[in-house]
This record gives C-alpha cells, structure tokens and sequence, in this order.
C-alpha cells in the first residue's frame, strides 16, 4: 500500500508525464521542490503533497475537485493558493512566472 506523498508524486508524474522543464522531465522540477523542502526542515506529509503536485491544476487537466478527492481539503486548497488563474491571458499568465517561484517559497516557508 503506497503512502498519500507516495500517490501525490505518482499522481504529479502521470499529469506531467509529457511536459518538459526546460530540457529535462517535468517530474525533475517537481522533486526539486520537494527535496529542497525535506532538506530545510519540512515533513508535513499534506505540504510535501502540495509541493509534488503544486503545478497540477494550472498546467494539466487536474481539477481542485480531483485534488481533494485524492489527497484532501488542505492538499487542495495549498494546491490551489499556488496556482495561476487560468482564465487569465496568456501574457498575464506569463507575466507571473518570474514572480511565481518566490511566491511558491514563501508560501512554503509558513510550515517550517
């Protein structure tokens, strides 16, 4: 039987399993993120499950609805607070991206 941060990484992996970041497998950006929180202190299992699937509902057809269903409420709502808007235009949406990434750390430094 596989653990809940098991099943989100799973779940992060199949959603992205044709993306790129940058040249490498989108799955590598992800692990990133999850390592980087592991190595600063972080082991809330719902937070490590965020981190794994942080990009889910903007960049693939994961909905909130399949995010709580799997992994919970807090999961879903911690996924959805890191997301970008989709209805927004792509140059908004692009406009984002760099501010993104210090928004996606300090959102995760509260559960240090």
């Amino acid at each position: 039987m596989s653990t809940k941060l098991e099943s989100a990484e799973s779940f992060a992996k199949d959603k992205h399993r044709n993306q790129k970041y940058e040249t490498k497998p989108y799955y590598t950006h992800l692990e990133s993120v999850v390592d980087t929180l592991k190595n600063i202190g972080v082991n809330d299992e719902d937070v490590l499950c965020a981190a794994w699937l942080h990009d889910t509902i903007e960049d693939t057809d994961a909905t909130f609805d399949d995010i709580e269903q799997r992994f919970g409420s807090k999961v879903a709502v911690m996924v959805l607070s890191l997301s970008r808007d989709s209805s927004l235009p792509k140059k908004e949406k692009e406009q984002w991206k760099p501010e993104k990434g210090f928004y996606v750390w300090s959102f995760f430094s509260y559960f240090l």
